[in-house]
């Protein structure tokens, strides 16, 4: 029988350092709010230019950092733990200390092995659960965000109609006013009316056309 035997990296210092920074931003961002804002960030998201996989990266990346729904902070202190306490210093690779993996050679350490294994599983189940709801999650929060895209997009369309519009006006001067037998009084106060009135019509965006 062949034993192939394979080694896994490991994130080096400079590299864990940025996680951190990953973390400590989604904190300071956590510190400010009272409840999740995955509603608002989904708002904002949808008056961007942004296609959908970008829009869904950052709604997940906030739901997961920032809403911590994936236990990031814990997984951090997690890796933290087994970094100091089992990682061996001299190594890239992951490895056990050399004390570990002596004892894991003698077979000291199997029943704890065996019980965290079992434990391993059932964190594992209980992750997939939760992530499937939050998938749920996240797909309807993508769809509030493609309403209201299409629903800004309505009310540009409406906005352009609106400019465009054009009304025709019968517009008098104040000669013609007292032409017709009105005094100069009255076809002051009209003249003022009619100014007036197309001004209101120009400020909601309606073209104003004289006949």
């Amino acid at each position: 029988m062949t034993v192939h035997t394979l080694k896994q990296c490991r994130p080096d210092q400079e590299e864990t350092e940025y996680f951190w920074k990953l973390f400590h931003a989604a904190q300071r961002n956590d510190a400010r709010r009272h409840g999740s804002e995955i509603s608002i960030i989904a708002d904002e998201l949808s008056r961007t230019d942004l296609d959908r996989n970008q829009k869904l990266f950052l709604l997940r990346s906030w739901q997961v950092l920032v809403d911590d729904k994936g236990g990031f902070g814990r997984f951090m202190g997690a890796f933290d733990t087994y970094v100091y306490n089992m990682q061996d210093p001299d190594d890239d690779c992951v490895a056990w200390k050399p004390e570990l993996a002596q004892i894991l050679n003698d077979g000291n350490c199997f029943d704890v092995l065996l019980d965290a294994y079992q434990e391993a599983q059932q964190r594992i189940a209980g992750l997939e659960r939760a992530n499937a709801a939050q998938d749920d999650h996240i797909n309807q929060q993508q769809d509030r965000i493609d309403v209201l895209e299409r629903r800004n997009a309505e009310l540009g369309k409406y906005a352009g109609e609106l400019e465009s519009r054009t009304v025709t006006v019968k517009m008098y001067d104040d000669f013609q006013l007292c032409h017709y037998g009105t005094t100069e009084d009255y076809a002051k106060g009209y003249i003022d009316s009619q100014n007036n009135f197309t001004k209101w019509l120009s400020a909601a965006g309606i073209k104003v056309k004289g006949e």
